[in-house]
């Protein structure tokens, strides 16, 4: 509401802005016109007249100058506000379910958990392939929310999309290299929603 009334308020001043410039020109075309009477009519003041006349007309044509500066200026702001507004509004419909996707992201997290900690042998392939139907629906609708996962597992560590729970020595992949992902990393759209969390390779000791 403050911000739709600071956009009619901006408005409001650039017509008043506007019907003053208006004014000003009219004024002035009138003090002109009374400086030529008074020229003809007044043959002893035609020396300071005109010029007065004269001088008054420059001074209220720079003040049509200044408003119209003024009526510019305040449309550009009212425009740059309308812009903002507009993407500030596309960023709450395009990130509402932001909170929602953060809050459903550890269910997906046992999902997986139950899968990668059941055995062959323990697995019932029932309960094993409707878990992974479950799991697998859940991934699909996240993806069309625009839900992706992070790239972490042999791929160079990002502070930016990553954080790091361990180092671990190992001389089968370069320093820095995720080699363990213990949380996938999630991003909403072009917005991180969690980091991965990982452990990256360092250098054995002695190289």
């Amino acid at each position: 509401m403050t911000r739709n009334h600071e956009t009619r308020q901006a408005e409001s001043t650039a017509a008043a802005a506007e019907t003053a410039a208006a004014s000003a020109e009219s004024t002035a075309a009138e003090t002109a016109a009374t400086a030529t009477a008074a020229g003809d009519g007044a043959p002893e003041s035609a020396a300071a007249g005109p010029a007065d006349a004269a001088a008054e007309v420059e001074r209220l044509r720079g003040e049509v100058a200044e408003l119209r500066d003024r009526i510019l200026l305040v449309q550009a702001d009212a425009e740059n506000f309308r812009k903002r507004m507009n993407r500030e509004k596309e960023d709450v419909i395009r990130f509402a379910k932001e909170e929602f996707i953060r809050d459903i992201l550890p269910l997906k997290d046992n999902l997986e958990r139950a899968l990668a900690h059941t055995s062959e042998a323990e697995r019932c392939d029932a309960i094993y392939a409707g878990v992974k139907m479950v799991l697998d629906q859940f991934a699909s609708v996240l993806g069309k929310m625009g839900v992706t996962p992070v790239d972490a597992l042999n791929h160079p560590f990002n502070p930016a999309f990553h954080e790091a729970m361990l180092q671990q020595e190992s001389g089968e992949v370069p320093p820095n290299t995720v080699i363990c992902e213990h949380q996938k990393g999630y991003c909403y759209h072009d917005r991180l929603l969690r980091p991965a969390l990982v452990t990256v390779a360092r250098a054995p000791a002695g190289d």
